[in-house]
């Protein structure tokens, strides 16, 4: 019988105990996409972002594997997948235990001690120190983040700046109103963030699942000071019309995509087969036809989009709010640019 290999391989490690020491790739996938050789090294990417990883005897070795695994959350029960895209060039893909996609881990720092992937002019930022002067890093609040009582903070972050510790030790965290709240920073497993104090702070400020956050470091030593800004919300900002909140990243500039949350893009119906067109609309209530699809294991605008970004100026870092007008054969969403407090100036 006839077959049609894949056009690109792919294949799969479940994440075990030990797994900081490394995986093997599968002898048959060395043997019929790789032709038998014996590299050297690897390429893994997840997003905008590229971990180099050696290889001996077929293994992925602790090398650039732990990194790899430290800076993308590993635990036991993961579940991995590699898509080859050219020789030992793969794009990663990592679900965690619910069978859900992990977000993709936050860009690595610049060789400055600033962490800024993010939002570069934000209106609503209180500081009176420029952002230039404070490393910091955009997220959102995630389930656990209610669930668990913690916030955990990107690795490469905390450890960029100083904060990664074998004891656990005190943090002073701030919000826009000045406020000061004495918490613990300490590992938890594989992570490392905010716990003891995490809950009362978050009770305080009103903050739940899908709030936009800007973590700005204003101090490191002994008792790091931390602020936490509230920029906005990833839920709906009325029961028409959801939507939510995010920056701009560089692999929006480069690869000319805008990458959706799969989770958002599942919920209301934009996940399809084929590609169909979306119509995106600007503040100015101008529109552009843009090309909506699958690419790879993601969801994004695609043809139109870079029309849309040159006629906007948007550069990486801009914050943005992409909200869903229309779902249905043909969606209609907005783009806001700006700042965002959950509600429309």
């Amino acid at each position: 019988m006839k077959t049609i290999p894949p056009q690109n391989p792919h294949f799969f490690k479940p994440i075990f105990k030990g797994f900081k020491n490394g995986v093997n790739i599968p002898t048959a996938f060395l043997a019929k996409y790789l032709k038998g050789q014996d590299p050297k090294f690897a390429i893994l990417r997840r997003g905008d972002r590229r971990w180099r990883v050696k290889i001996r005897g077929g293994r992925m070795l602790a090398d650039g594997w732990e990194k790899f695994a430290a800076e993308n959350g590993f635990v036991v029960g993961d579940f991995v997948v590699f898509r080859q895209e050219r020789d030992t060039v793969f794009d990663v893909s990592v679900f965690e235990p619910s069978l859900c996609e992990r977000d993709f881990p936050l860009p690595v720092p610049q060789p400055s001690n600033n962490f800024c992937s993010a939002v570069e002019p934000i209106a609503r930022d209180t500081t009176s120190t420029s952002p230039a002067d404070h490393p910091y890093f955009v997220s959102t609040i995630k389930p656990y983040c209610l669930k668990a009582q913690q916030l955990y903070l990107p690795m490469e972050f905390a450890r960029s700046n100083g904060l990664v510790a074998k004891e656990k030790r005190e943090m002073i965290l701030r919000d826009d109103k000045e406020r000061s709240w004495s918490v613990v920073l300490r590992r938890d497993g594989y992570h490392f963030g905010i716990l003891k104090g995490w809950q009362a702070f978050r009770v305080a400020n009103g903050l739940k699942e899908g709030d936009a956050y800007k973590f700005e470091l204003i101090k490191t030593g002994k008792t790091p000071i931390a602020k936490l800004h509230l920029l906005g919300t990833t839920s709906s900002s009325s029961a028409e019309n959801p939507h939510f909140v995010a920056t701009i990243q560089p692999y929006c500039l480069r690869r000319s995509n805008l990458y959706l949350p799969l989770e958002f893009a599942r919920s209301n119906g934009l996940v399809g087969e084929e590609k169909r067109e979306m119509i995106l609309r600007d503040d100015k209530e101008r529109s552009w036809t843009v090309v909506l699809g699958r690419t790879g294991h993601h969801v994004a605008l695609m043809g139109g989009w870079r029309a849309f970004q040159m006629a906007k100026g948007l550069k990486e870092g801009d914050a943005y709010k992409f909200e869903l007008i229309k779902s249905g054969k043909k969606p209609i969403a907005k783009f806001h640019s700006g700042h965002f407090s959950g509600e429309e100036d």
